[in-house]
Formats: C-alpha cells, structure tokens, sequence
C-alpha cells in the first residue's frame, strides 16, 4: 500500500466557513496557491504557506495534512 499526502485545508476552512479569498488577504498570500493547497493541487508545499496557515488557523502541520493510502 502507497500512502500519500493529503491537504486537509478545504476541510479545515470549509468547516469555518472561511473563503480562499479572505484566507489568502489575511495572511498576505497569493490566491493562487493557497487554492492549489485547497484543492490538493500542490506537489510541493512553500514552508512559508504552511506556516502561515498554521498560524492563522490556529492548527499544528498534522492538522493540515493527513496521509491516506492508495
């Protein structure tokens, strides 16, 4: 079995109710990639972004990813 990494930010973000948008304002990010993590697009993940959502969301980095298996 191959595991994966998994972004668990529509999740996170959908639960709040928060918008890609106003996410990516707020912490002074582009729109572009925060959606690409969002939508678990993103082969590398920028060390900035992931901090700056962990910051803003009050999360650890295993709440934002999670492994899943294939």
């Amino acid at each position: 079995m191959v595991m994966q990494m998994r972004s668990l930010l529509k999740h996170i973000m959908d639960d709040r109710g928060l918008s890609l948008q106003q996410v990516a304002k707020d912490i002074d990010y582009d729109v572009n990639a925060v959606e690409e993590l969002y939508y678990d697009e993103m082969e590398c993940y920028p060390r900035e972004l992931v901090a700056k959502l962990c910051t803003y969301l009050g999360v650890t980095v295993a709440d934002l990813f999670g492994l899943e298996g294939e």
